[in-house]
């Protein structure tokens, strides 16, 4: 009972570090990019955090759904942090414009059954009432095109540069599903390690549902 409070406590941590639409489930730069969706495609990434040092994080489409007349996706977040271990979040998201939301959120922790948040729970913890502006063309202003070399090849890309001097962002469109190939900012960098093909869902077992644990807390 006791490491199962442990890391409840750890999920809660994790969720109050993103924003209300899809970000990354930890410490590490805000993602920022294109939105480009396609089941099954992904990226992985190594991130680096001023102050957590390297991470290496998978983000990936993993499914689509109807919400109303909107299609939303099921992306699917992985995150390897030395202090923390394996974490999985896994977010149906739908975009409005150059935003995007979170309509269900599922958090899976080392060898602990999944646990599905209720999302409102999130934007209070980020104290986030809108959704997040994650394209960076909203954001951003374009500086040109150049080719990037990573781990994963070299691509050509993109390249975008923060208005207020945050940071920086290449992208490219063979890249799913944000287009980041390398980004920098006040929060960490990332650079792409791998392109991913044929990605399903890593959360096992049957999500539980999670009351409220806190006053206040709509019931899932």
């Amino acid at each position: 009972m006791q490491r199962k409070r442990l890391t409840l406590a750890c999920w809660l941590a994790l969720l109050g570090c993103a924003s209300a639409g899809a970000q990354i489930p930890g410490p590490g730069p805000l993602l920022r990019g294109i939105w480009s969706p396609k089941v099954g495609s992904g990226a992985a990434y190594e991130v680096l955090h001023p102050q957590h040092g390297k991470m290496q994080m998978e983000i990936a489409v993993v499914g689509e759904e109807k919400a109303g007349e909107k299609t939303a996706y099921w992306l699917e977040m992985r995150m390897q942090a030395p202090d923390k271990g394996r974490v999985i979040v896994k977010s149906l998201v739908v975009f409005e414009g150059q935003k995007s939301d979170a309509l269900r959120l599922i958090v899976q922790s080392e060898d602990e059954l999944p646990m599905e948040f209720p999302v409102q729970m999130r934007r209070n913890m980020s104290n986030s009432t809108n959704p997040a502006a994650e394209d960076i063309r909203a954001i951003a202003e374009h500086v040109g095109t150049e080719t990037i070399t990573t781990p994963a090849g070299s691509f050509t890309c993109e390249h975008f540069r923060m208005k207020d001097g945050s940071g920086e962002a290449w992208v490219s469109q063979k890249v799913a599903p944000y287009g980041i190939v390398k980004m920098t900012s006040r929060e960490g960098s990332m650079v792409l390690l791998k392109v991913l093909a044929g990605e399903r869902s890593q959360i096992r077992g049957e999500p539980q549902k999670m009351a409220p644990m806190m006053p206040g807390f709509p019931q899932p």
